[in-house]
């Protein structure tokens, strides 16, 4: 029984680390595209100046600026360091990817196989290698669905805790999240999930609208 468990471990983090190495490879050879620019230059100015300024008509959240000024602030300005930034929310996303495949298909086989197209889709590593945030909604949003099923699943406080967090911080980095809320309010009611479930859901979004 472990045999194949290993096997299975091991196929992933083959795959993950594949991934990785078609996203670092030449990661800062090219110079910093338009959009990439102003990202790092002013998305990641100090937060004071972004708030009074930027965040009133750039069509992001605050989230998107906080990130790329923490970020430029730690790791410098170069290409690769922050497209490094994305880098890093693409990869996250590749995991969670893995892991939502095996979660909604109830199969083992289904998490390499997804990984092994999430890897390899040029879109996805186009945007890793992107200084824009998309890659950090992609990795935020897919570790948020993955949480919000296993909340579902198990109706643990610690669990919708866990997804509060995740689906909180991909609302930040893009608005177009709050469409995934419909979708999970939609599978709540497709699978006809008991009312404690629907309940702690509920509260849960409360808690996030607050937040938001």
């Amino acid at each position: 029984m472990k045999r194949p468990r290993t096997h299975s471990l091991a196929v992933l983090t083959a795959l993950l680390a594949a991934a990785f190495l078609l996203r670092v490879v030449g990661l800062g050879d090219v110079p910093l595209r338009g959009d990439e620019a102003f990202a790092v230059r002013y998305w990641a100015d100090a937060p004071a100046t972004v708030v009074r300024d930027l965040a009133h008509w750039e069509p992001h959240p605050l989230g998107t600026f906080l990130s790329f000024w923490a970020w430029k602030s730690t790791a410098g300005s170069s290409e690769f360091a922050m497209r490094a930034l994305s880098l890093l929310g693409g990869w996250l996303g590749m995991a969670a990817t893995g892991a939502l495949a095996r979660t909604l298909l109830r199969s083992r086989r289904a998490a390499p196989v997804a990984l092994a197209l999430a890897a390899l889709h040029p879109f996805l590593i186009w945007h890793a290698q992107d200084a824009r945030n998309y890659a950090l909604w992609f990795g935020a949003s897919s570790l948020a669905m993955w949480l919000f099923l296993r909340a579902a699943a198990r109706n643990r406080r610690s669990d919708w805790v866990l997804y509060l967090i995740a689906e909180t911080v991909a609302l930040y980095f893009f608005f177009l999240e709050a469409f995934l809320l419909v979708v999970q309010a939609a599978y709540l009611v497709a699978q006809r999930r008991p009312r404690r479930v629907v309940t702690a859901a509920l509260r849960v979004w409360l808690v996030l609208g607050i937040l938001l």
